[in-house]
């Protein structure tokens, strides 16, 4: 899968990188706000380069409910898998209503499971 991670703890978001890469994902951007994941969305479509998912740490700047309607309401939206050390149950609720396709906690391994369930989906 094509991948964009973001994280603005930059040990988690370049192990996770490293991690996806390992497990053959193509990881495209791996960046630390909302902002820049929407900016990578806008160029790589521009390209004609299509994003198959969005990894978004639950708790960064520009990120939230917020992001991941602005990520799914985009032409040929990538599906958005909400990670997050530690988010009170409100927070999973708010951003599986904004439209994520899944809800992990940052465990590399679950994130890699997460992605192949929606890859065969």
């Amino acid at each position: 899968m094509r991948l964009i991670v973001a994280d603005d703890d930059q040990l988690v978001l370049d192990g996770l990188a490293a991690r996806l890469r390992a497990a053959g994902h193509d990881v495209v951007a791996a960046v630390a706000d909302g902002p820049t994941v929407l900016l990578v969305l806008e160029r790589t479509g521009a390209a004609g380069h299509r994003v198959d998912a969005v990894i978004l740490d639950t708790v960064m700047p520009g990120g939230g409910p917020e992001l991941v309607r602005a990520v799914c309401a985009r032409p040929e939206a990538p599906a958005v898998v909400a990670i997050s050390g530690s988010s009170p149950p409100s927070t999973r609720r708010a951003l599986l209503a904004a439209g994520a396709a899944a809800f992990v906690h940052k465990g590399v391994d679950d994130v890699v499971s997460t992605l192949e369930r929606l890859a065969s989906a």
